[in-house]
């Protein structure tokens, strides 16, 4: 039996490039390189539902709240017990939605890196994998 070489089906063409200097052209010059900070970053994916998500978190809290502190959960079966934490998880989806958002930034400010040109902009992103967004509809005019 005949055994396989692995590195015959590598192509190094097909490399995912992780640096985005990469992508610069020789005519091109960097105006910034950067990343976000990560604090700001997390910040307002935490804040764009957080007002939404608060609202819906206190609205089933209230339930929630209810069925324990008046004891009605000591006398309901086990089932009623299981149909209602099955609702509720169920029924707080913006709120684990929000919660996702927050974390999902969280990781991917990782991989998160920006490139301006003076020809276009250069956006390395990704939480898995890496991707590489390019626009280059404009121009910009830089007096040295």
């Amino acid at each position: 039996m005949k055994t396989i070489n692995e590195n015959y089906f590598k192509n190094e063409k097909t490399k995912e490039p992780e640096s985005l200097e990469l992508f610069i052209g020789n005519d091109e010059q960097i105006l910034w390189q950067g990343k976000p900070k990560k604090k700001a970053y997390v910040l307002g994916a935490f804040f764009k539902m957080f007002p939404f998500a608060l609202v819906w978190l206190c609205f089933d809290g209230v339930f929630i709240g209810a069925f324990i502190g008046t004891g009605a959960i000591n006398s309901a079966p086990p089932s009623a017990i299981l149909i209602l934490i099955a609702f509720f998880a169920f029924h707080l989806i913006p709120v684990w939605i929000w919660l996702a958002g927050i974390i999902k930034a969280s990781v991917q400010h990782k991989n998160l890196e920006y490139a301006f040109t003076n020809k276009r902009i250069v956006i390395k992103s990704g939480i898995i994998g890496i991707d590489f967004k390019i626009f280059q509809d404009f121009s910009v005019s830089v007096h040295t």
